[in-house]
């Protein structure tokens, strides 16, 4: 059965509807043709809820001010579907200039967990996914935690040489 070569989790506040997947570092070298950040974000709504381009996506929630579960797949190329266990799915072409992806907060976040694609500057298929969460809660001057689960799995456009798979690990940012 095929499964991801890579898998990590984080938690992510997710602010005014909103939060961010990004290369580490990744803004400061932004290859030719690609999309400005600001004609990305102006996409960016409730009907195109994820929108990429090189080094960063916008990630629109059905919820307003939450914690969101997350996972980050790497694939050596496109995953099987799953769709029925999603309540909503879409895929975007992205860049990463480092090759490391995270989430990140719309005002920034201290720490950051982060998916190592083992190749700098490629470009990505990224299938980005979302469903309720399983124990929706809001604790007293918290914020409110299980109200979603996302999933984004990640496989290169074209088949790098040698592949992913046969790719060591490099040390996190």
């Amino acid at each position: 059965m095929l499964q991801p070569l890579d898998l990590v989790r984080d938690t992510v506040d997710v602010d005014h509807s909103q939060f961010l997947l990004a290369s580490w570092m990744g803004g400061y070298a932004t290859p030719p043709g690609w999309p400005s950040w600001d004609d990305t974000a102006q996409r960016a709504d409730a009907d195109n809820w994820f929108v990429a381009t090189a080094n960063r996506a916008i990630v629109i929630s059905g919820a307003g001010f939450h914690k969101a579960q997350a996972s980050m797949e790497l694939w050596d190329r496109e995953p099987p579907g799953g769709e029925e266990r999603w309540a909503r799915s879409r895929t975007a072409r992205f860049y990463s200039s480092s090759g490391f992806a995270c989430l990140d907060e719309v005002y920034g976040r201290v720490r950051y967990t982060f998916l190592d694609l083992r190749l700098e500057s490629r470009e990505w298929w990224v299938r980005a996914q979302v469903r309720p969460g399983e124990n929706p809660s809001s604790p007293v001057d918290m914020l409110p935690e299980g109200v979603e689960e996302w999933q984004f799995q990640f496989w290169p456009v074209n088949t790098p040489e040698p592949p992913l798979d046969q790719l060591a690990k490099r040390p996190l940012p």
